[in-house]
């Protein structure tokens, strides 16, 4: 993780200052991730689905680079992408909110 962070930042802080500090360092998460999964899935069965991680990823990457970026409206673009990831993981969210209200339901009993 830092050794791909320290080659990105190399990299692009000369070609985007903090923006490429920005990017290095969200790409460099990215690959611990991935590392981590790797390494984990290997011990226990993880059930991740890669592909759709990484487009997430990427649109949050997107996301980090509108958002520091002089792009007219960035905020409007990031709140999109942000309803973007929202849709994708509505499953997720929908599982999530149900299990956190039936554990809050059992503890009131």
């Amino acid at each position: 993780g830092a050794g791909t962070n320290i080659v990105l930042n190399i990299i692009l802080i000369p070609l985007w200052g903090s923006l490429g500090a920005a990017i290095a360092t969200s790409i460099s998460y990215i690959v611990v991730w991935t590392v981590r999964l790797i390494n984990s899935s290997r011990i226990i069965n993880i059930e991740i689905d890669l592909i759709k991680n990484i487009i997430l990823f990427l649109i949050i990457l997107l996301q980090i680079t509108i958002t520091c970026s002089d792009i007219k409206n960035a905020m409007l673009y990031s709140f999109v992408l942000f309803l973007l990831i929202l849709s994708i993981e509505k499953k997720f969210i929908i599982e999530t909110i149900s299990l956190i209200l039936k554990r809050i339901k059992i503890r009131k009993k």
